[in-house]
């Protein structure tokens, strides 16, 4: 591996042992474990409230593309999905996209967690969003965009609470068709290429192995971060 690459790994996997204050394996995946967050598709077990807070996740790439730096956002919540052992489904009609949700509960308060991937090119994903999120009566303000972040380096994360899409237009087709620039996003870094002309060669391009490595610990530390922002901010609504 590249002594640069190799040292991100490093650096990325150590942060991630010593930053996380909370296991962010769910109980379904470590059964008997005290994490703070457990889950649960059977409802004799969890009442569904039709007034339960009810987050969505969106992966934002072009589908068919799998491995392409563009679609790290799939990526990422194709790894959430494995970890709640979710399956995906076709969604019927008016979703555009694969989705798949469940019941998790912070402390004693459930939520649901509902995961899409448009099945639409990146530019027009909003399209796919805005049905959904109609559909399935999600607020604006829970709705959260993943997806890759020229200006971030490789190895980096953010999570962007408003704001402008940055040149990001998959992005701005959702805030476009949302109607609001209020959406929450994680940005997972991929680098900037040295000519601005390699650009969209370079996002659609597939990730080499060596930032494999980095891609694939990183954005397991961002979907934890991205679990504790959920969780501050349900701990907000409850105070």
């Amino acid at each position: 591996m590249n002594a640069v690459l190799s040292l991100m790994v490093q650096s990325v996997t150590d942060s991630v042992r010593t930053s996380l204050r909370v296991p962010f394996l769910l109980s379904r995946l470590n059964k008997g474990s005290h994490s703070e967050f457990s889950s649960s598709t059977n409802t004799a077990e969890t009442v569904i409230d039709p007034e339960m807070r009810h987050f969505m996740i969106v992966g934002l790439g072009n589908h068919g593309m799998d491995g392409t730096r563009h679609n790290v956002g799939m990526m990422a919540v194709d790894r959430l999905a494995a970890r709640l052992q979710l399956d995906w489904q076709k969604s019927v009609g008016h979703h555009g996209g694969f989705i798949c949700s469940t019941v998790l509960k912070s402390g004693s308060q459930p939520f649901k967690v509902t995961l899409l991937k448009p099945k639409t090119f990146m530019n027009i994903s909003g399209t796919s969003v805005a049905k959904a999120v109609k559909a399935l009566s999600v607020a604006l303000q829970d709705i959260y965009l993943v997806h890759d972040e020229l200006d971030r380096n490789l190895g980096k994360f953010h999570i962007k609470e408003r704001g402008s899409a940055g040149g990001h237009n998959g992005v701005l087709s959702c805030i476009s068709c949302l109607g609001s620039d209020e959406i929450l996003r994680l940005r997972i870094g991929i680098s900037r290429p040295a000519c601005k002309s390699e650009i969209i060669t370079y996002v659609l391009s597939k990730f080499s192995d060596q930032e494999l490595a980095v891609v694939g610990v990183t954005i397991d530390q961002a979907i934890d971060a991205l679990l504790r922002h959920m969780e501050n901010r349900l701990s907000e609504t409850v105070t």
